[in-house]
């Protein structure tokens, strides 16, 4: 999930760093919690539900899961991830999060430096960049692409 992605691109290394589906699955219930139909309702109706058994996890606090990462943006990763999809900020929802308006805010490439490859210019490369300058035209409807 999208929450997933932007947790590591905070936190610089994965949020669930499995090696295998199962070892995957098990790594998401230590940290959210084991699911149940209290956290997730319905999900024992899910085919593969009694397939495989975790141990009774219980979720850890998000500030041993992500520290030094500050409480909103925590906030706004918690809203994302979550065992139960209903449950889960939409992305338009997503897209009103104080996240996306509160400093330090994305910068504009033109205002970005970017170092020279070897054999090229810093120009050359400001130039190459295309249309990423410019940005998404809608960036709600980019969102809900993102989100959905």
């Amino acid at each position: 999930s999208v929450g997933t992605v932007i947790a590591e691109l905070m936190m610089l290394q994965p949020l669930f760093p499995g090696t295998n589906d199962i070892d995957q699955m098990f790594r998401v219930f230590q940290i959210m919690g084991s699911p149940t139909p209290e956290v997730w309702p319905g999900v024992e109706l899910l085919p593969d539900f009694n397939k495989v058994s975790f141990p009774g996890l219980i979720p850890l606090d998000w500030s041993v899961v992500m520290p030094n990462i500050h409480i909103d943006d925590v906030n706004f990763v918690k809203s994302l991830v979550k065992l139960d999809p209903t449950s889960r900020s939409s992305a338009s929802t997503a897209y009103r999060s104080s996240y996306f308006c509160t400093a330090p805010l994305p910068g504009v490439l033109s205002e970005v430096s970017i170092p020279s490859r070897e054999g090229s210019s810093v120009a050359n490369e400001k130039e190459n960049a295309g249309d990423y300058d410019k940005g998404p035209q809608d960036v709600e409807q980019s969102l809900n692409y993102i989100f959905m």
